[in-house]
């Protein structure tokens, strides 16, 4: 394994003594040379220092994936950018990643292709929702969208770990085993270091090339059947990024959403592009409440403020908000304010949402069955809440139940849909109760888990920047 500069050259063949001499010989006879445990370890703590010197990177990723037990991914394709802010340990990665990936659904058996751009610059993350027409700015721990999800699986996350393949080298059931020169990724040749990771039943299998000391390929293996192989390729260490690589552009037409905390100059650009999109129209005939009987639509609803409640009687934090929502419906009943709740997913249990209704002393309307209404705004978590404004916009979400801040959050968005203070002409944001830069809604209209889908316009040459094949 050789050292390098932080171009990722060789250093005239310098080798580390760690292997010696005599295993450098035999590497260049043979392609591949079993090492025993120690030499495994050390090689990865070389890829490590590597990572650690690195200011910035770019490469071209793919993903294949065989047997059931890495979900429904079946290939995946994206291009990463990297780039290393600050120095020593307050140093960070900000990073993008923009792809597609093919997915198949259980239930029909169909494939789908979605893709996804997601940018983090320091604790906040941008992304496209495509399935709702909306760019999101979040703090990273409250964005939840499929895009999310998929962009997860889009990277070698190990690039921008405090401590990179710290599991690996700390697990004491750990095995390893290194095969010097056992692999070759786009022209490289690499050795493979083999982890057993115990009881854990898991298998990581690392192609570190011996040019730059980086990892190229990333094999998971779960029992005998199960794979799931990341593939490095059009690598590019410590080149210049791309102009503007952090900003997401919003497609024209899309709706841009943010909850995050900025200063006051800050807050005054992101305030003017705040924009709030069209709440989706629905019809659902109520089971209990007011207008018991009749057929509801977000049309009819025109004039006032509504609380959009999904969730199901079989959810235990489901329940745990009936009292919320009803106090809700409470505190604003002398004003054009309409709370429509609607069960979904109910599993043969519709009943038990009616008594959930009741038990809470319910006197909000109740819709149960509907399901195309909840797929149709995203929902994916019990419970989610929407707000939306008399002129049908939808100006606030959440899709998780807090004890302390949930009723106080979505109080507070229904006085300022009241208030006026999400008019066209108004600029103020929505302001949550949660420390730091994390706002209380926790996503827009925004889907949490594997529901929704995103497609992105942009894994395009165009935007590859510097990326330059090595």
């Amino acid at each position: 394994m050789r050292s390098r500069t932080n171009q990722g050259a060789p250093t005239g063949g310098m080798w580390m003594t760690g292997l010696g001499l005599a295993t450098a010989a035999v590497c260049m006879v043979s392609p591949a040379l079993a090492q025993d445990d120690e030499a495994a370890r050390q090689r990865l703590e070389e890829a490590r220092a590597a990572i650690g010197d690195l200011t910035t990177l770019q490469y071209t990723g793919e993903v294949t994936s065989a047997g059931g037990l890495f979900g429904t991914i079946q290939e995946l394709s994206s291009i990463v950018w990297l780039g290393r802010e600050g120095e020593g340990e307050s140093a960070s990665w900000n990073h993008r990643r923009q792809g597609s990936v093919v997915v198949n659904d259980p239930r029909s058996g169909d494939t789908e292709s979605v893709e996804f751009d997601v940018v983090r610059v320091g604790p906040n993350v941008t992304y496209i929702a495509h399935d709702l027409r909306t760019v999101y700015e979040r703090f990273h721990r409250a964005a939840r969208h499929r895009s999310i999800t998929v962009a997860q699986t889009g990277w070698i996350s190990e690039f921008v770990q405090d401590v990179p393949f710290e599991r690996e080298l700390s697990l004491p059931e750990v095995r390893m085993t290194m095969e010097i020169g056992g692999d070759t990724v786009n022209g490289e040749l690499c050795d493979v270091v083999e982890v057993d990771m115990g009881e854990q039943r898991q298998v990581i299998r690392w192609s570190i090339s011996q040019e730059s000391d980086l990892p190229r390929r990333k094999e998971t293996r779960l029992g005998t059947d199960n794979t799931q192989t990341y593939t490095i390729t059009n690598i590019a260490i410590d080149q210049e990024l791309p102009e503007n690589i952090w900003e997401l552009e919003r497609p024209e037409g899309y709706a841009f959403n943010t909850t995050v905390r900025r200063t006051p100059r800050d807050a005054t650009r992101a305030q003017q592009a705040q924009v709030y999109p069209r709440a989706r129209p629905f019809e659902v005939t109520i089971a209990e409440g007011p207008d018991k009987g009749e057929n509801v639509s977000l049309s009819s609803l025109e004039g006032n403020v509504v609380v959009l409640d999904f969730w199901t009687g079989w959810s235990g934090t489901s329940k745990d908000s009936r009292g919320d929502i009803q106090a809700i419906a409470e505190q604003f009943a002398d004003e054009p304010v309409r709370v429509l709740s609607m069960t979904w997913r109910e599993r043969g249990r519709v009943q038990a949402g009616i008594d959930a209704w009741k038990d809470s002393g319910g006197t909000y309307s109740l819709a149960t069955g509907a399901d195309t209404v909840a797929l149709d705004y995203a929902v994916s978590s019990f419970p989610t809440v929407f707000v939306i404004t008399k002129d049908g916009r939808q100006v606030f979400t959440m899709n998780e139940y807090n004890a302390e801040t949930f009723r106080e959050s979505i109080a507070e968005a229904v006085q300022k849909a009241l208030d006026g203070e999400f008019d066209a002409t108004a600029t103020q944001t929505m302001r949550g109760n949660m420390p730091g830069n994390q706002a209380t809604e926790e996503g827009g209209n925004q889907a949490g888990g594997n529901q929704g889908g995103n497609q992105v316009g942009g894994n395009q040459g165009g935007n590859q920047g510097g990326n330059q094949p090595r």
